[in-house]
């Protein structure tokens, strides 16, 4: 049975191995590459419209990762 995850920013569900990972690092958001880094993990498609609009998902991030106040995005994958 596969692994679907829901992307943060379209809402489209796709296998984990077809997604990006994101995690709340020490002051930012932070891409996780091994998709295996400890706590509450976020989901973006590989799609360049979903990572161009990732960083502008501040308070929609903030509710999945379950964090007080919003976080910057760190770097959004090329």
């Amino acid at each position: 049975m596969e692994s679907l995850r829901t992307c943060v920013v379209c809402g489209r569900k796709a296998d984990r191995s077809g997604m990006l990972r994101f995690v709340a690092g020490a002051d930012a958001v932070v891409w996780d590459a091994t998709r295996c880094a400890s706590g509450r993990g976020a989901w973006c498609c590989p799609e360049a419209a979903c990572r161009e609009r990732l960083p502008a998902m501040g308070k929609r991030l903030a509710r999945v990762l379950r964090l007080k106040t919003a976080m910057p995005v760190s770097a959004v994958i090329a």
